[in-house]
């Protein structure tokens, strides 16, 4: 009878200790999950952040490729004041209709579209932000004229396109002295963030 018991707590003892085993190493597993959630959840709250930051920059870069390419179809169309079509365009027409192309309305005038957006450093400046001038030669220095920044190297490798009143629409480099002297500001119609 006694073989009976220590047979029986041995059995027991063996029977617990594969229970303890069990749950030591569901424990174990319980807690990987859980760790491995966290990290997942963790991580993947940066991703969906920077995902949504790149897909709003793919969005505006798209638009601004809408903009430029809608400008630059316009390109050897003569200069017409007030003008607004391939007959004859002006510097505010072209970039009136070009932020039309991705369904933003601007103001018909240059010194209307000036007030329009954030006013950001030419350091700062990107394709498809405005650029606005004063080419008055009779001393008032109020905006008359505006391009859309077309190409950006650095400050002072700067392209635009804009309705030229001696070239109709062409590209043309802030370097310029002529340009260089009459600019005014930048400003930033379309935001990424």
């Amino acid at each position: 009878m006694n073989n009976v018991l220590q047979n029986t707590n041995f059995e027991r003892k063996k029977i617990y200790q594969s229970i303890v085993r069990r749950r030591n190493v569901f424990h174990q597993f319980l807690q990987s999950c859980i760790l491995g959630l966290l990290l997942i959840h963790i991580s993947s709250c940066g991703i969906f952040k920077h995902t949504k930051k790149t897909t709003k920059s793919n969005e505006t870069n798209a638009k601004v490729n809408t903009i430029l390419k809608t400008a630059f179809n316009y390109k050897g169309t003569v200069y017409k004041l007030g003008g607004t079509d391939r007959k004859g365009i002006d510097c505010s027409g072209l970039v009136k209709i070009s932020f039309e192309s991705v369904n933003v309305l601007l103001p018909r005038r240059s010194i209307e579209q000036s007030k329009v957006g954030e006013e950001i450093p030419l350091q700062k400046a990107h394709k498809g932000d405005l650029i606005f001038f004063n080419f008055d030669t009779k001393g008032k220095q109020e905006i008359d004229h505006v391009g859309i920044i077309s190409d950006v190297e650095n400050s002072s490798a700067i392209k635009f396109v804009h309705a030229s009143t001696k070239v109709g629409v062409t590209e043309d480099d802030l370097s310029k002295p002529y340009n260089k002297k009459a600019y005014i500001k930048c400003m930033r119609v379309l935001k990424s963030k």
